[in-house]
């Protein structure tokens, strides 16, 4: 739906600056003819022309707000709200749109080519710019942070479980972080120099601390390598810097990282920043058979049947299966279809615990470095570190509780033949009301029912803004009219008093005849 708008917005956008070029072309063209009117010296009116004019000018401004200025030979200036000119005389400038995303308004006058975005107020382009900037762009921007947050928080989960064919899970969804919607998250200006070849990309590194919203990264400096970040809601920079040399280099925001991969930059190149603008469209379902689906976890633990203490472990909790500051696969899940190796837990004393290599359950070894530790009664002690930076860190978790003695012991395996295990489904679905956005204050539903609301009071705002704009067209139109429009009623009474005279002149030319009729009869 926010697609079908944006392409409605910009087709109408498109429509009204046609629309725009033809009235300034036909101003201009009403100037030349008006300065070159034959009886203009004398002090004749060119009425007809004057009236043509008017009404192009009436018309250009319902399509955009313009001030109109006379000057000399009853010409007409027309310019934009600060003062840039759209008409002089008989020359006109040519308004256009430079960014095919976002619809930027530029105006080309001798050769050269400024984006007026922010001058295009009032009517028809200025109320679809502001609902572009001020409602369809938050919307979008908000849209795809959700889009974001649920692709990455249930590949995530969806990755450390196992389907029904035993192998670990893939991605559920489009990767937030593939090379090409890295780079598509940025957009180069149309105005910046050659050789314009800038590589930037912006990787979503944290997708809980992710805010909606888009920035302008700006190039400044003689060799074009200082830049400036600055939030396009509020105009403020939240970043500013030098890139180094060599490149790449990146510049860290809260929940992603802005990488700058290769290029030269020149003064006054410009880059829009949308981690999220495209996010919504970007999203696509890659889990095509029900056989992929990993709804069971690939770890389980059981209890050694000759255990006399009462101390029983839970079946785990899968963390990872990549570390999450390398990226590497972790070493237990490098075999497909096995855990590297099976872990046995073995208690020492009813206080002391080690964990061995259980490849030969018969014979477990102990792991290098060793793992064990101290445990504690009466609370449920888990077993693995969950820092990726320990040695110990394994990717998951188990407990144990209860009362071991000494020579019990547990088996940590892969879930082989798992088919009826649905712990990780359990896990995607309670993703919907988990806390994983707003650094953990909010979930998906809340996030969603924030941005409907945001839409609400947003329509609700601007329907209230129309009925009030529609009664000051009103007066503006009563106004106008007042001065330059036709009032009924005077003509009427005006066109009785023609017939009126035009009756009496009758009457005396119809005397004066019958005068000279008699004064002729008196001759003969």
């Amino acid at each position: 739906e926010f697609l079908q708008q944006r392409e409605i917005v910009k087709a109408q956008m498109n429509e009204g600056v046609a629309d725009a070029n033809t009235l300034l072309n036909q101003i201009a063209g009403l100037n030349l003819a008006i300065a070159e009117f034959p009886g203009l010296a004398q002090g004749r009116e060119p009425n007809d022309l004057l009236d043509k004019r008017d009404e192009a000018l009436r018309k250009l401004s319902e399509i955009v707000q313009v001030r109109v200025v006379p000057t000399d030979g009853r010409q007409t200036n027309v310019l934009l709200g600060n003062g840039q000119a759209l008409v002089v005389g008989g020359d006109a400038t040519r308004p256009g749109t430079e960014n095919p995303t976002e619809l930027e308004f530029t105006l080309t006058s001798g050769g050269r080519t400024l984006v007026v975005s922010e001058q295009m107020n009032g009517g028809k382009l200025g109320g679809l710019r502001r609902f572009q900037d001020q409602a369809l762009k938050p919307a979008t921007d908000e849209l795809g942070r959700l889009a974001v947050v649920i692709s990455d928080q249930l590949n995530k989960q969806h990755q450390i479980g196992m389907d029904l064919e035993g192998d670990l899970g893939g991605l559920f969804f489009t990767d937030i972080n593939s090379p090409e919607i890295q780079r598509a998250r940025v957009i180069a200006s149309g105005n910046n120099q050659a050789p314009s070849n800038g590589v930037l990309g912006v990787e979503i590194t944290d997708s809980s601390e992710l805010v909606a919203g888009s920035w302008d990264l700006r190039f400044s400096g003689a060799d074009g390598r200082n830049y400036e970040l600055i939030d396009q809601a509020t105009g403020r920079t939240v970043n500013q810097g030098r890139l180094p040399d060599p490149l790449p280099a990146e510049i860290s925001m809260p929940g992603f990282n802005i990488r700058v991969e290769a290029g030269t930059f020149n003064e006054g190149d410009r880059f829009q920043i949308q981690p999220t603008r495209q996010s919504a469209s970007d999203l696509r379902l890659l889990v095509e058979r029900e056989e992929d689906l990993a709804f069971a976890s690939p770890v389980r633990a059981s209890a050694d049947n000759g255990n006399s203490g009462d101390a029983s472990i839970n079946q785990g909790t899968m963390l990872s299966i990549r570390n999450p500051l390398t990226n590497a696969a972790l070493p237990g899940f490098t075999t497909l279809g096995e855990l590297s190796p099976p872990l046995m837990v073995r208690f020492t004393s009813d206080s002391q615990y080690e964990v061995l290599d259980a490849t030969d359950p018969a014979r477990p070894v102990p792991l290098d470095p060793p793992v064990g530790g101290d445990y504690q009664r009466g609370i449920s002690n888990a077993l693995f570190s969950e820092n990726p930076a320990d040695p110990n860190y394994r990717g998951f978790q188990f407990r144990v509780s209860g009362n071991p003695e000494a020579g019990d012991s547990f088996l940590i395996e892969y879930n082989t033949g798992g088919v009826a295990d649905n712990r990780n489904a359990e896990l995607l679905a309670g993703l919907a009301t988990a806390r994983t956005m707003n650094g953990g204050t909010q979930s998906f539903t809340d996030g969603y029912a924030g941005l409907v609301e945001n839409v609400g009071v947003k329509t609700r705002q601007s329907q209230l803004d129309r009925d009030s704009a529609a009664s000051l067209l009103e007066q503006s139109t009563n106004q106008r009219e007042s001065v330059s429009g036709v009032n009924l009623d005077e003509e009427a009474g005006r066109l009785i008093q023609y017939q009126a005279a035009y009756n009496a002149s009758a009457k005396v030319m119809g005397v004066a005849q019958e005068l000279f009729d008699t004064l002729l009869a008196t001759f003969n």
